[in-house]
């Protein structure tokens, strides 16, 4: 029990590095993945048999948190045969690079393919592969053709595929067709490299090949107005709300159209600014080509009162044959100008107005007050200092006299007044001095009180 246990740890242990390929058989135009992973650095044994089309090689941690050294090469073989790959330390791999001929019992069923189309309109393809034996792998090649957009919707569907061995019908790939321009379109053949059971021999194993499409031609039918912005039949949904002056809007568009040319709603002109983001989003349901599109709109008025026009989206019904129109209504708002979001206008507007008045009026008195007290204060002011610096009763008496006569608001150039109460300040003086000699101290003392 023990020799199996340490010969099976042995065995385990024998190779230090790991290596993977993702198609072991392959023809001359095909291409495939080699990864190879260590705990230390190394070299790959065999590669001057391929062509390196790409390489990367980074670093992980692997379960027992140690560093691996990983790396990447995308390969090509160079010519037919049986090849061997190899990092140190790892077992070998080897890949059978056969003449490159089509799959036996193998073709490809197209679904879908309309007898005529409207320029802008937008169809799906759906390709089939159909094969009597057992399918290993399968995936497309690319396809370039001018004027017409292909999308892939469903991507490699080669894990899929071994799962159905029983199944004759092997859904492969969904394509978004898409034809912009007034003429005749033509989708070009496509090759479906696979790998399908050989049953030459008795032991079978899966031989690569390929299997090709039908080329096929659609006719393209103009559109009957000019302006239409959407191929196909749409729905809407369509919502608003208004809040400090600026409109928002949520504008959905979808269905079994073509959205693209739906570029913007609204544009931004004298009387609003105009901020648009919309979202574009392909689909395919129910073997039907769909779309929806979000735009939302964020409106800011220059002006107040505001009208938002009414927006009018013309549409081309492929099915019925009619144009229609999707229409976003007209819209007033009492906006507030974009340059004025503080102004007492707007205020007032918000049911602040009583709030403001009293404000307004508190402000008032409060700069009437700092101008004529300071006004009054600067006189009493000048008036102190003037007695302070002078030695002269006579002519302090004066000065303080004249402070107190502008005080009470009289003319202090008309004669008869200032007799009349240079007399009476010169008796409460009088009065206050036989207590207080200090004249000086006596009439500051008076003018800071008054101040």
């Amino acid at each position: 029990m023990f020799k199996t246990i340490l010969f099976c740890s042995l065995l385990l242990n024998a190779f230090s590095s790991v290596i993977e390929v993702n198609r072991e058989n392959l023809t001359l135009e095909n291409s495939f993945y080699f990864y190879a992973e260590s705990e230390e650095e190394f070299d790959i044994e065999g590669l001057e048999n391929f062509e390196i089309l790409s390489s990367k090689e980074y670093c992980k941690k692997s379960d027992e948190d140690k560093n691996l050294i990983c790396k990447v090469i995308h390969l090509k073989p160079k010519s037919i045969g049986d090849f061997h790959l190899k990092a140190e330390g790892s077992h070998n791999v080897v890949i059978h690079v056969f003449d490159s001929e089509p799959a036996p019992g193998c073709s490809i069923d197209i679904s879908g393919v309309p007898s005529k189309v409207y320029a802008g309109e937008k169809f799906v393809l759906s390709y089939d592969l159909l094969s009597s034996r057992e399918v290993a792998y399968a995936k497309f090649r690319p396809i370039k053709s001018q004027g017409i957009k292909v999308v892939h919707v469903e991507g490699d569907v080669d894990k899929c595929m071994r799962g159905f061995s029983k199944f004759n019908r092997f859904p492969i790939d969904k394509i978004i067709v898409y034809a912009d321009e007034d003429k005749d379109i033509r989708i070009p053949s496509r090759t479906l490299d696979v790998e399908v059971l050989d049953t030459t021999y008795f032991h079978g194993h899966f031989r690569p090949g390929f299997v090709q499409s039908r080329e096929i031609d659609i006719e393209i039918i103009s559109l009957p107005e000019p302006d239409i912005e959407i191929v196909g039949k749409p729905n809407m949904e369509y919502s608003l709300n208004e809040d400090n002056g600026c409109v928002s809007i949520i504008l959905t568009l979808y269905g079994n159209a073509n959205l693209e040319n739906v570029n913007s709603i609204y544009k931004s002109d004298d009387s609003f600014e105009v901020t648009e983001k919309s979202q574009h989003i392909e689909f395919i349901s129910n073997g039907e080509y769909n779309a929806k599109k979000i735009f939302k709109i964020k409106i800011v008025p220059k002006l107040r009162n505001v009208v938002l026009p009414k927006r009018e989206i013309k549409y081309f019904d492929t099915s019925k044959g009619t144009v229609g129109s999707l229409t976003l209504p007209e819209y007033f708002s009492e906006g507030t100008h974009i340059n004025d979001q503080n102004s007492l206008w707007r205020l007032f507007s918000k049911g602040k107005g009583i709030l403001w008045i009293v404000a307004i009026t508190l402000l008032y008195l409060l700069i009437r007050y700092s101008i004529f007290g300071f006004y009054f204060n600067r006189g009493y002011r000048r008036a102190m200092i003037k007695i302070a610096k002078n030695t002269s009763y006579k002519e302090c008496f004066a000065i303080f006299r004249e402070a107190i006569l502008k005080n009470k608001g009289l003319d202090i150039s008309d004669q008869g007044i200032r007799s009349k109460f240079t007399k009476e300040i010169s008796d409460k003086l009088s009065s206050i001095l036989d207590e207080k000699e200090n004249w000086k101290s006596l009439m500051l003392d008076i003018l800071y009180k008054l101040k």
